[in-house]
């Protein structure tokens, strides 16, 4: 699988298609970054630089306090059961005799909420943005029947492809360079199907779509292409789940979850904060053939990170309290 991988990296970046990649991943998807993924680095890439922005990263008590609160809510055996702290090396604390990771915390949430909903007639899941694969191969480990399918940027699905065959062995893959060859994109016929977004068009029909904290980071064409391809994808009865903050600008234009080009046919499953990160939405929706009530949700959330807010007023209180001389 090594040279395998490496292949399809050479083949994804010759043929990386022009605005793929916003300005917020230029920064960490680099040619030395590239340079790194051929190298050995890659068996630790979720303790060096190469996790790049795709894994949250949190120090004991926060990861302690996570890690109490989520057992509170889907048990300690969820979290064992689902929980992968080997491969990549990630940065882990003890914790009630178990080594936990932060992240890793924050994907067995999601997966909680994901695997209670009522997929449609498919077993096809597609991911967009799907990171280095933590949430993929939690859902394939859950629903073992599942075709799984990730669109993403060629530097991250090469780190996903080094994961989940780790992880997955036996596994059967389709990957940038079945494509070249000539084979036909049927996820259905494997495991997992890895693909650049810009193949997107390939994918036909999926059962539960789902993006967690990528779009954020788009180009608002970049997004508005992606909605296009999940209005056409799923059919009524089918879910959206995404995952994303209220607000961030790291590409140069503020992307505002309430700015997301859906249509009006959804249903909203559940609309909240994020479990453990209260400057992020978790929405739930389910495709309808009429119109539902996703644009009044929409309209509700806040044009910026509400958390700000909170900060500076908690900062403006403290500097309240010092002595004139310290301000």
């Amino acid at each position: 699988m090594r040279e395998r991988l490496i292949r399809n990296l050479d083949l994804m970046l010759a043929a990386y298609e022009p605005g793929a990649k916003s300005k917020h991943w230029e920064m960490f998807f680099t040619p030395k970054m590239q340079s790194m993924l051929r190298s050995d680095e890659i068996q630790r890439f979720r303790s060096n630089t190469l996790k790049a922005d795709l894994e949250d990263k949190a120090g004991w008590f926060k990861t302690a306090d996570a890690y109490e609160r989520l057992s509170r809510v889907v048990g300690a055996d969820w979290i064992d059961r689902y929980s992968e702290t080997e491969i990549g090396h990630p940065v882990t604390h003890k914790i009630s005799g178990r080594q936990i990771n932060f992240h890793e915390l924050v994907l067995c949430e999601y997966l909680w909420k994901i695997s209670y909903v009522e997929m449609g007639d498919t077993n096809i899941i597609v991911e967009i943005g799907g990171g280095y694969g933590g949430l993929a191969h939690k859902l394939k480990k859950r629903i073992p029947k599942a075709s799984y399918v990730s669109l993403d940027l060629p530097e991250a699905l090469t780190l996903q492809t080094y994961y989940l065959f780790q992880l997955n062995p036996s596994a059967k893959f389709y990957l940038f360079d079945d494509f070249t060859n000539g084979k036909p994109i049927e996820p259905e016929d494997y495991d997992f199907t890895l693909l650049p977004g810009w193949l997107s068009q390939h994918v036909k029909t999926a059962s539960l779509l789902i993006n967690t904290r990528s779009m954020m980071e788009m180009n608002r064409g970049v997004i508005a292409g992606y909605f296009n391809l999940i209005h056409q994808l799923l059919k009524p009865g089918d879910v959206f789940y995404n995952v994303n903050r209220y607000s961030k600008d790291t590409v140069g234009e503020a992307i505002r979850f309430k700015d997301y080009p859906y249509d009006d046919r959804w249903a909203v499953e559940f609309s909240n904060p994020s479990f453990f990160q209260p400057h992020v939405h978790e929405l739930m929706t389910r495709r309808t053939d009429r119109p539902g009530n996703i644009a009044h949700t929409l309209r509700t959330l806040p044009d910026t990170d509400p958390t700000r807010t909170r900060k500076s007023v908690g900062l403006i209180r403290k500097l309240r309290l010092l002595p004139m001389g310290i301000r």
